[in-house]
């Protein structure tokens, strides 16, 4: 039969609690805290040893929650497998294995841009290939909810623009063109890679197609020099001096319909807070580049709202009109429109 015999600081505290009194609280405290420190210390001999188990357990955790390790991702050496022409990037790059793994795209555009663009190299293999693909994705039309193009109520029209017909010549229902939406292009190379040059590429190529308007919108002011500078050097100095506008340095107004020797008469609308001014703007602004900022957009007057004045630009109720570029520079920051 064996018997448990209790540690002396365990017996010191029981004799402290049987003789009562604040001194036998003391004297149990007391106790206690001797037994705390004679207790052995349960720190590792190996602190090396528990940093590798917190690794491999982080690790692990990491892979059980569907995130994986940054030691696991590697890279491969990038150049495009389906352009056959441009020079090579001036800098070395680098894609994610996983995306090498997948084939792009089969190449089916034809650049307009000039020859001397590719020839000299202002842009690279790479740049041009963003390009291809903008542009080659930008000739397809975008379904609808379900696949579908929304359905059109017929208008009824007969030829020669008699539109009541008899009950011999009944009008004949035409329908109107379901309206269209482009598809769009996400530009998601890394820093360095020279997106702003890209852009200016997609500018020169759709100028060469006949598009006049173009939208370019940014995070800052200070890019409006840089957007310039891209399309100069792609040797559209003169177009760059002369149809780049920076829309927060413009007045508000109608950027439609004005002449560079002298601007249309006021026209009074009311507002909610009585009358505002609707101005046509002094200068030619038909065709061009027009460079925005995000916070631009937000920006209002008496006379209206600046995105008021670049929907109006770019057809205002008659969109399908506008056929050109709008392109989101930092596009994340879209939001805050």
């Amino acid at each position: 039969m064996s018997t448990s015999v209790p540690s002396p600081s365990i017996a010191a505290m029981r004799d402290a609690l049987r003789q009562g009194g604040p001194g036998g609280a003391s004297a149990a405290i007391a106790a206690m805290m001797a037994a705390a420190a004679a207790r052995p210390s349960s720190t590792n001999a190996n602190p090396e040893g528990d940093k590798e188990k917190a690794k491999e357990a982080a690790n692990q955790e990491g892979q059980d929650d569907g995130h994986e390790v940054d030691d696991d991702i590697s890279y491969t050496p990038y150049k495009p497998t389906k352009l056959k022409y441009g020079r090579n990037h001036p800098d070395p790059v680098v894609e994610n294995a996983t995306l090498a793994a997948v084939a792009p795209p089969d190449i089916t555009y034809n650049l307009a841009m000039p020859a001397c663009i590719i020839d000299e190299g202002k842009l690279s293999n790479l740049q041009l290939e963003a390009v291809v693909y903008g542009c080659q994705r930008h000739m397809m039309d975008l379904p609808q909810a379900g696949g579908k193009l929304p359905a059109v109520p017929e208008v009824m029209a007969v030829d020669g623009g008699d539109t009541k017909g008899d009950a011999k010549n009944p009008p004949k229902g035409v329908k109107r063109e379901p309206p269209a939406f482009r598809s769009g292009f996400l530009l998601g190379d890394g820093a360095g890679m020279g997106k702003g040059r890209t852009l200016a590429g997609f500018v020169v190529e759709n100028i060469a197609r006949g598009r006049k308007k173009h939208v370019w919108i940014s995070v800052s002011s200070d890019l409006y020099e840089d957007a310039k500078r891209d399309i100069r050097d792609l040797g559209m100095g003169s177009y760059a001096d002369n149809n780049c506008y920076n829309l927060g340095k413009l007045p508000y107004g109608s950027l439609v319909g004005g002449s560079s020797a002298s601007s249309s008469k006021s026209k009074k609308k009311k507002g909610k807070r009585g009358k505002a001014n609707a101005k046509t703007i002094t200068g030619n602004y038909d065709e061009g580049v027009m460079f925005a900022t995000y916070n631009t957009l937000i920006g209002k007057s008496r006379g209206g709202t600046r995105l008021e004045q670049l929907l109006e630009w770019c057809g205002g109720e008659n969109p399908e009109t506008f056929d050109g570029l709008i392109m989101l520079d930092e596009c994340h920051k879209a939001k805050t429109i």
